[in-house]
């Protein structure tokens, strides 16, 4: 992907990475954490979440920082990084919020053909995935390397 992303640090074998998203106005720490929920079919869990002074994290906070696009090309900087270590695993996500999913099914069809290149993406519709199609309402993602 060829959009701008902060510089991140991967801690726990690839499966948390830290950056700082930055504006004119604020400084906000952000972690990108995959958690394993499906040992037998290695899936993992996908999170964005914010980190606070105090080292609580939240996946509900609006920043408002005005640099959505570069965050989220960070989070998919992260993938091949991923897939590099966990091979043959599946990444599961979807937004904390229904306008968060939304935002997720705009990036992911505004750089589908650059994805599908490496990756296989599918979306869910009411617990029932399919291959990614542009338009669709999904509610959840799937990614796995090709």
């Amino acid at each position: 992907m060829e959009q701008p992303s902060y510089p991140f640090k991967k801690y726990k074998r690839e499966l948390l990475f830290e950056f700082e998203s930055v504006s004119e106005i604020k400084t906000i720490r952000k972690v990108i954490a995959y958690e394993l929920i499906d040992d037998k079919q290695k899936v993992f869990n996908l999170s964005l979440v914010d980190k606070n002074d105090d080292g609580k994290i939240s996946d509900m906070v609006v920043s408002n920082n005005n640099d959505m696009e570069m965050v989220l090309a960070t989070v998919i900087q992260t993938l091949p990084i991923f897939f590099s270590e966990f091979e043959g695993s599946k990444i599961f996500f979807s937004g904390s919020t229904p306008s968060r999913t939304r935002l997720y099914r705009i990036i992911i069809a505004k750089f589908q053909k650059e994805f599908e290149r490496e990756y296989s993406i599918f979306g869910f519709i009411n617990q029932i995935a399919e291959p990614f199609q542009q338009g669709n309402k999904y509610e959840a993602f799937l990614i796995s390397k090709k």
